[in-house]
C-alpha cells in the first residue's frame, strides 16, 4: 500500500478522471444488473401543484409500488424521510404492508447530520440521525432495510470519489452498525448475478449479523490510509468483503462511467447489441403514476427513486461534472457489481513504471548531452534526473522499498551509459553513409615532399677567377 500523501491523492484523482473519460458509456462486459431511474425534477414538482419543495409522500408510495409490482431486483428510496410531511402515514402503511421475505427489498437511506459532532460513548463513535416514525420500520417489515450512501471526497469542492462501507448510526434507540447500500448490494447480488438463497431478507440479515460481529465496538475507520490488517467477512453468495474504509483502497473508489447528461449525439451505455440500456432514465410525470406496471417490467433492475435537479441539495461534482445523488448511487453500484475488480499495482508493476520513467529520463539525457554548447548544468541535470529526482519521487508516491526505488534508476543509468548513447548516435545520421557510430576526424591534408638535391648531381665550379 502506498503512502497517503497529497501528491498521491492528486495522482489518484487524475488517474480515475482519465479512467472515467476512457470508459465513458463503455461496458467491458455485459452487466450483471441494470438500473431504472425514477427522476423527480422541477417540472415534476410543479406539475403536482404544491408549494413545498419536498416530494409528496403519497407520490413516493406510488413510485415504490410501481417498482415492487414490476418485479424490480431492489428499490432505493433516495429521499430524506426525516420530516413531518403530510402523507407520511400513507407511505408508512404501504411499506409496512410489504411482508414477503422473498419479495423486492426496499432500501431507506439514513441521512446523518453533517453539522453534528460524532457522538462518543461506550459503543464507540456514531453519527446522529433524526428519530422518525420510519426509524424502526425494518423490524416490522422483512422487505424494508436501512442503509447509508455516504460518499466521501474533497469536501471543499463537494467532489464524490470513494465509498464508505458502513456507519455507526445513533438515534433515540441503541447505536447500531448500518451497512452502506453498496455493501448491501454485494450481499443481494452474487458474482453470477443470481438472486440470494433462501431470500433477500435472509441474505441481508446475514450481512448485518456478520458486519456487527466483525466491527464489534471498534469505531469505523477514519479517512486515512492504515497498514493495519483488515477484517474479512464471507457472505453466503461467496463474496468476500474486506472491511477497510481507507481511501487508499482502490476497491472503495467509484469508477464513474455512466454520465448524467449526454453530449449531443452521444449514445447511452447499452448491451445486447445496443437494444437494452444500462440506465432507463424516466422523469416522473402524472401519466406514469396512473399506469399499471407490467409484472416483469423492471425485472433484474435496481430502481432508484429521487430528485435529479440542481436545487435539490443532493448534488456532487464528479469527473463528468455535476451529478445528482441518484446517479452517483447508480455509478457506485455499477462500479461495485458490474465492472471488473481493480487490482493494486504490485512491486513488480511499480518497478516497471519506475524503470520506464528512468529510461525516458536517460533518453532525454542523451539529447541534452549532445547539445552544441556544453555546460556543467547539463551534467548536473542528468545526474539529478536519473539518480535523485526519479527515486525520490518514487519513494514519496509509492513507497515501494529502497531496493526498487534505487535499482530501477540504476539499471536505466547503466543502459544509458552502455547502450542507449551508442544506439541513438548511430541512427541520428551523424555517421555519414558508412553507418559508423561516431564522427571520424578528417585525415590531415597531404603534404608535398620537399625536394632535396642529390650530392652527386650538384654542379661544382672549379674555375678560379
Amino acid at each position: 500500500m502506498g503512502k497517503n500523501t497529497t501528491i498521491k491523492r492528486q495522482i489518484d484523482d487524475y488517474t480515475f478522471g482519465v479512467f472515467s473519460i476512457f470508459w465513458r458509456n463503455v461496458l467491458p462486459v455485459d452487466p450483471v444488473v441494470t438500473f431504472t431511474l425514477f427522476g423527480i425534477d422541477r417540472d415534476t414538482i410543479e406539475g403536482w401543484e404544491q408549494n413545498s419543495r419536498h416530494i409528496p409522500r403519497e407520490r413516493l408510495r406510488d413510485l415504490v409500488r410501481i417498482a415492487v409490482e414490476g418485479g424490480a431486483r431492489a428499490v432505493v428510496l433516495d429521499v430524506a424521510l426525516d420530516g413531518d410531511d403530510r402523507g407520511n402515514g400513507q407511505l408508512y402503511d404501504y411499506l409496512k404492508s410489504l411482508q414477503d421475505p422473498a419479495g423486492t427489498p426496499v432500501f431507506l437511506i439514513h441521512n446523518p447530520y453533517l453539522d453534528e459532532p460524532v457522538q462518543k460513548g461506550s459503543a464507540g463513535g456514531c453519527r446522529m440521525v433524526r428519530n422518525t416514525m420510519f426509524g424502526n420500520l425494518d423490524a416490522e417489515s422483512p422487505q424494508i432495510h436501512w442503509a447509508t450512501t455516504n460518499v466521501s471526497g474533497n469536501s471543499r469542492f463537494l467532489t464524490a470519489r470513494y465509498l464508505t462501507q458502513y456507519e455507526r448510526i445513533c438515534t433515540a434507540m441503541e447505536p447500531r452498525i448500518t451497512p452502506s447500500l453498496f455493501l448491501a448490494m454485494n450481499a443481494l447480488i452474487g458474482p453470477d448475478g443470481k438472486p440470494p438463497e433462501p431470500s433477500p431478507a435472509a441474505a441481508l440479515a446475514e450481512l448485518n449479523s456478520k458486519l456487527a460481529e466483525a466491527v464489534g465496538r471498534n469505531p469505523p475507520a477514519d479517512s486515512y490510509c492504515s497498514d493495519d490488517p483488515s477484517k474479512t467477512i464471507t457472505l453466503g453468495n461467496g463474496r468476500q468483503i474486506v472491511l477497510d474504509q481507507s481511501p487508499c483502497r482502490t476497491e472503495n473508489w467509484i469508477r464513474f462511467t455512466l454520465p448524467w447528461i449526454l453530449e449531443p449525439g452521444e449514445q447511452a451505455a447499452s448491451y445486447r447489441s445496443g437494444n437494452a440500456p444500462v440506465i432507463d432514465r424516466q422523469i416522473v410525470h402524472g401519466g406514469m403514476l396512473r399506469a399499471k406496471p407490467l409484472p416483469k417490467l423492471y425485472q433484474n433492475r435496481i430502481v432508484v427513486i429521487g430528485a435529479v435537479h440542481q436545487d435539490s441539495g443532493d448534488v456532487r461534482i464528479t469527473p463528468f461534472g455535476w451529478m445528482p445523488g441518484t446517479m452517483i448511487i447508480i455509478n457506485a453500484i455499477h462500479s461495485q457489481i458490474n465492472l471488473p475488480d481493480l487490482k493494486p499495482i504490485g512491486k513488480t508493476g511499480v518497478f516497471i513504471i519506475e524503470l520506464g520513467i528512468s529510461l525516458m529520463a536517460s533518453i532525454g539525457a542523451v539529447f541534452l548531452h549532445s547539445l552544441q554548447r556544453r555546460a556543467g548544468i547539463i551534467d548536473v541535470t542528468i545526474i539529478m534526473i536519473c539518480c535523485v529526482l526519479v527515486p525520490g519521487v518514487a519513494v514519496y508516491i509509492w513507497g515501494a522499498g529502497l531496493w526498487i526505488d534505487v535499482s530501477a534508476p540504476a539499471i536505466a543509468a547503466f543502459l544509458h551509459h552502455k547502450l542507449l548513447h551508442a544506439v541513438l548516435h548511430r541512427f541520428r545520421g551523424h555517421g555519414g553513409g558508412d553507418g559508423g557510430g561516431h564522427i571520424k576526424d578528417p585525415p590531415p591534408p597531404d603534404m608535398e615532399p620537399i625536394a632535396v638535391p642529390r650530392p652527386d648531381k650538384a654542379k661544382i665550379s672549379t674555375t678560379q677567377s
